[in-house]
């Protein structure tokens, strides 16, 4: 019985210490898992000197996976474990991800102690994603990479020219300028695997197929090149339009800097602004012989777009909304594309503003996509907002009509069940109004007719009427107060007949009313047939004599 307590009172520690583990690893984060592969191995550190004495227990979140007493192993196989205790977990599935937990205990049953557990979390290792290019238009171009697997724990990364770009999402957009003839690589990763993609290199269009202005942004640098083997002996003319703008003959700078072009002659623009927009050529002599017609140089300078913003505006009736992309104070010379996330394609709108019925986008996210021939900036997706509210028409007439329609029915309805209500109120007043007045009315004439009669049997018979009087002289007396007998009888009286007065008490004070005798059943005059009582009349206040 001591053995059964014991166990039991184990068992509760032991089931409260899985649940505050439980809890420590449900509230922690993603970043306490030790990951693994799909079909890999792991083994679960035992941080503990196990004794063979000892009782082993590894739990997984809150179910026994393995259980050894001593040295008898009683749930599990006695290889699940290595030699110090250490938890074996071979071809792991994402069912094995979990908290691991191990319990030791010594030969007198003593918990030794909170031990070390280990979250666990399986993955599958990415595969190699392909990349798929989209012409948008002549300027940009999007490339979207293609993972096997999309989670939360799956990072994308884009590569152009060797260099990593700060784009990490699925979808890249670029202007094509910026990767003509350069190849763009994906690579996918995961905590535990990476994989890079074939590098694609876009083919929307070729830089003949341009016009023939290079282009630059404000504030950036540009060398204009010089294709023409130059001599220390040769001088060198650049032009801007129809103005030299340099001139340098053998090792002698005449017009310009020293510094305005490099080694190679080749002519250095920095902090560009707009009026360095121009054309640019080149004049060689070569002992005073022009070296011929160079290749010029078509110089645009642009300023870069700024940041958009989107915003969003709901119709009234609340049925379409519309995004639009602000673009600040760019140039006219930009373009817009729409962008829903999660989805690989643009827009087919390129105008400022996008329209979409509300019952379709709900839980859609759109972004614009502002871009010149310098730059190219993406703004924050944005959810619409615009909730459900009852129309202002309603086949053709307003709303308000119908409110204030059902307002007055609703409100003739409420009269008519007050009216209603009240008068079934009166007719019920007046029905009991007449059935008091009928049944007032039946009650005097009975009394009329038992009035006649008594009074005739009491011209037929005085002297028996006299007797009677003598004999019970109490029918005109009040009967004392307090009396709860019998009710005497007493001959009845016309209505119009005041009744006595009592006489004065001797010590002054008032003695109650008294109570009317029974009517006494007339004798031999009626067939000796007992007469109906009289009905109910009300109570006359009987006035008080003044006190002396």
């Amino acid at each position: 019985m001591r053995r059964v307590k014991k166990m039991s009172s184990s068992s509760i520690i032991t089931a409260v210490f899985l649940l505050c583990c439980l809890a420590n690893g449900s509230t922690g984060s993603q970043d306490d898992c030790v990951y693994a592969a799909t079909g890999s191995s792991l083994t679960v550190p035992l941080r503990y000197e196990l004794k063979e004495s000892d009782n082993l227990k590894w739990f997984k979140d809150t179910r026994i996976i393995f259980y050894r007493r001593r040295k008898q192993v009683i749930m599990g196989k006695n290889d699940a474990v290595d030699s110090t205790g250490s938890l074996k977990l071979t071809q792991l599935t994402k069912d094995k991800s979990g908290r691991y937990i191990p319990e030791v205990h010594s030969t007198e049953g003593i918990n030794v102690g909170d031990l070390q557990s280990v979250r666990l979390c399986v993955l599958d290792r990415v595969q190699k994603p392909s990349v798929t290019m989209t012409c948008i238009d002549s300027d940009s171009v999007s490339f979207t990479c293609n993972a096997g697997q999309k989670d939360n724990t799956v990072r994308f990364e884009w590569t152009s020219a060797e260099t990593q770009l700060e784009e990490t999402g699925e979808i890249l957009i670029k202007r094509a300028v910026d990767v003509v003839n350069t190849p763009v690589v994906c690579r996918v990763s995961n905590p535990i695997s990476f994989a890079i993609s074939d590098p694609v290199i876009q083919n929307c269009f070729t830089p003949s197929s341009q016009d023939d202005c290079v282009y630059a942004a404000t504030g950036s640098s540009f060398t204009v090149p010089l294709k023409y083997e130059l001599k220390e002996s040769d001088q060198l003319k650049w032009f801007k339009d129809t103005i030299a703008i340099f001139y340098r003959r053998q090792k002698q700078v005449i017009l310009g800097k020293n510094d305005d072009v490099d080694s190679t002659g080749s002519l250095k623009l920095t902090q560009l602004t707009k009026d360095k927009s121009g054309r640019y050529k080149p004049e060689v002599y070569t002992e005073g012989i022009n070296a011929g017609d160079l290749p010029s140089v078509h110089l645009c300078v642009l300023d870069p777009v700024q940041k958009p913003t989107v915003t969003r505006t709901c119709t009234p009736d609340k049925t379409k909304v519309t995004f639009t992309c602000n673009v600040g104070k760019s140039e006219k010379n930009f373009q817009i594309k729409w962008f829903m996330v999660d989805k690989k394609t643009a827009e087919k709108e390129i105008v400022k503003d996008l329209t979409r019925p509300v019952k379709d986008v709900l839980n859609a996210r759109f972004f614009c996509n502002v871009s010149n021939r310098v730059s190219s900036e993406t703004s924050q997706p944005v959810q619409q907002d615009c909730k459900f509210s009852f129309p202002d028409t309603l086949f053709g007439i307003s709303i308000w009509v119908f409110v204030g329609g059902g307002a007055g029915i609703v409100l003739v309805l409420i009269l008519i069940v007050i009216i209603c209500s009240i008068r079934t109120k009166r007719k019920r007043r007046l029905r009991l109004k007449d059935e008091r007045e009928l049944r007032l009315q039946w009650g005097n004439q009975e009394q009329q007719h038992h009035h006649h009669q008594h009074h005739h049997q009491h011209h037929q018979h005085p002297n028996q009427n006299n007797s009677d009087q003598h004999h019970h002289p109490h029918h005109h007396q009040q009967q004392p107060a307090g009396n709860t007998g019998p009710r005497q009888h007493r001959s009845k009286q016309p209505r119009t007949q005041q009744r006595p007065r009592a006489p004065e008490p001797a010590n002054g004070q008032p003695q109650p009313s008294p109570r009317r005798a029974t009517q006494v059943s007339a004798p031999g005059g009626n067939g000796g047939e007992e007469q109906p009582p009289p009905l109910p009349q009300p109570r006359k206040k009987t006035p008080k004599a003044p006190k002396e």
